[in-house]
């Protein structure tokens, strides 16, 4: 059996890496007035 996944990055390009508990962490306490995230489907 083949499944579509998405993989999901808590960040936008250029943004801050790491797991998303920390990509939150490090948003929050650099009071990030914008964010976003990437994407993929994974086939």
């Amino acid at each position: 059996q083949r499944y579509n996944m998405v993989n999901l990055h808590p960040a936008a390009p250029g943004g801050p890496t790491g797991t998303w508990q920390e990509v939150i962490w490090q948003l929050i306490e650099n009071k990030a007035e914008e964010t976003g995230v990437m994407m993929h489907l994974v086939t």
